[in-house]
Order: C-alpha cells, then sequence, then structure tokens
C-alpha cells in the first residue's frame, strides 16, 4: 500500500537529518584533541619531533566532515526517493 507524506513530516526529518552527524565524526573529534594533547605534552621527550602530529588535525577534521556530508547526502537521498516513490500529501490550509 503506497502513502503519501506531508510536507510538514518531511520537512522536520529533513531539520533532525541536518542537526544529526553519523557516530563516526565523535571519534574523529577525540583523535584530534587526543592528538594535539599527546604531541605538546610528549616534545620534552622527542625533541620537538611530536608537534608534526598536528599537522594530521587538518586531515583527521576533513575526513569528519566528509563523513557527516555522506551521511547527510545518504539520509536527504534516502527521502527523495521515498517522495518520489510515494508522493506528497497537500497540508490542510485551516
Amino acid at each position: 500500500m503506497i502513502t503519501q507524506h506531508k510536507i510538514s513530516d518531511i520537512k522536520y526529518e529533513i531539520e533532525r537529518i541536518s542537526d544529526g552527524s553519523p557516530g563516526s565524526v565523535t571519534w574523529i573529534n577525540l583523535l584530534n584533541v587526543l592528538s594535539a594533547i599527546l604531541s605538546i605534552v610528549l616534545v620534552p621527550f622527542t625533541a620537538g619531533t611530536s608537534l608534526l602530529f598536528l599537522l594530521g588535525i587538518p586531515l583527521y577534521s576533513a575526513f569528519a566532515s566528509i563523513a557527516t556530508s555522506n551521511y547527510r547526502t545518504a539520509k536527504l537521498t534516502a527521502i527523495q526517493t521515498r517522495i518520489m516513490i510515494d508522493g506528497l500529501e497537500p497540508e490542510d490550509k485551516k
């Protein structure tokens, strides 16, 4: 049975997706914080070479951005496909 979705339900779902992010982003952000802390703490023991770990933070942040973008794109594509298959029910104007 084909069910039509209301526009307000779709708007709510899109807002929910825009606010969310995949769980991997949390771990990537944790890795960024740990890299920063460890690279600074290890400076006396590594003659400053541990500061090279700070160069990885922008790379990890880019991975987090890519993961979030892919997550949102997949969710929005699923909504778009569902709309194309089922259709939209017009809102009642009161």
